[in-house]
């Protein structure tokens, strides 16, 4: 899977069509940023209709972090993303444009899972599976926008974590 860039990480790692990003980040001054939230966006640019679907697995997560499939407008996106939050493993999706729409929260027992957006027009489903044979939707949401999108994946933790994230059967058609 080529055409992939990186933003606001240091670098991420591929094998044949399995990724590593790990959670990281640096300061403007090229120091390593130990302060912040950091949030690593693999992404490339699309258009017209397609899908984006991979197997997650999570090494080192810890309270507080989430990683997920997002599509970007300029400043409009839809999501599908797990999280670790004091009641568990949860899965939120939902879209931002003019106001924000949350799909109900999932609970889930696992944190390896696979995720998927399906683009058809403005609408965007979002879907969870544990085994990537049967997928669940959490919801459809619209994001209306004449421009490209970027489809990718993002990790979302404060610096200093452990926290990586694994991609796997990675699939954008």
């Amino acid at each position: 899977m080529a055409n992939f860039n990186l933003e606001n990480g240091l670098f991420y790692t591929e094998d044949a069509n399995k990724y590593e990003i790990p959670a990281m980040n640096e300061r403007s001054d090229g120091v390593l940023n130990f302060d912040e939230t950091v949030a690593p966006y693999l992404s490339r640019s699309m258009t017209g209709d397609y899908e984006v679907t991979a197997k997650f697995v999570p090494v080192n997560m810890s309270l507080g972090d989430s990683y997920g499939i997002y599509i970007y407008s300029n400043e409009d996106r839809v999501h599908v993303s797990l999280q670790e939050t004091l009641n568990g493993t949860v899965i939120t999706s939902g879209a931002v444009d003019f106001m924000e729409t949350e799909n109900p929260v999932v609970s889930v027992k696992n944190s390896d899972l696979y995720l998927k957006i399906k683009k058809e027009g403005d609408v965007y489903e979002e879907f969870y599976s544990p085994d990537g044979e049967e997928y669940i939707s959490c919801g459809k949401n619209i994001l209306t926008s004449r421009s490209a999108t970027k489809a990718g994946f993002k990790v979302n933790t404060f610096q200093g974590s452990s926290f990586y994230l694994k991609l796997e059967e990675v699939k954008i058609q």
